[in-house]
């Protein structure tokens, strides 16, 4: 295995760096989908378009807890793939609950990001314990 076997004479060892360099890089820049608060119950609520950068070649999607769309397309679950200059936006199902926060994770390219969402509290509660203390 050293050096007299001709198989390995001509291999030459590069970083990941200088490889990402030669063939270009699938891993994006942080980016972020941010969140939405006050929600109705139990209903779809979509994410804002983002375009991530930083990568030169074709990336894998993959989606925990929700649903991803690109360019417009209909929204999948399913792991696919997104080309630089796409845009992207996600998905999630709010809970059934009042004040509940629901979240869901994306990876593009080896780079993590979430969603997340909060249902609206229930005023009728507050109200109705308002009204009980006022008319005391």
């Amino acid at each position: 295995w050293g050096s007299g076997n001709p198989s390995y004479n001509n291999v030459r060892r590069i970083s990941l760096s200088q490889f990402r360099g030669l063939y270009g890089d699938e891993l994006p820049d942080p980016f972020a989908f941010g969140s939405k608060v006050n929600v109705e119950r139990d209903t779809w609520i979509e994410s804002d378009f983002i375009i991530p950068t930083g990568y030169q070649i074709t990336a894998p999607v993959t989606i925990d807890g929700g649903e991803y769309s690109i360019n417009g397309s209909s929204f999948t679950f399913s792991p696919g793939e997104i080309l630089p200059g796409n845009s992207i936006k996600v998905r999630i199902r709010a809970s059934s609950q009042y004040a509940t926060i629901t979240s869901l994770s994306i990876n593009i390219g080896g780079q993590l990001s979430k969603f997340e969402v909060k249902t609206k509290p229930n005023f009728g509660v507050v109200n109705a314990i308002l009204q009980l203390l006022l008319n005391n």
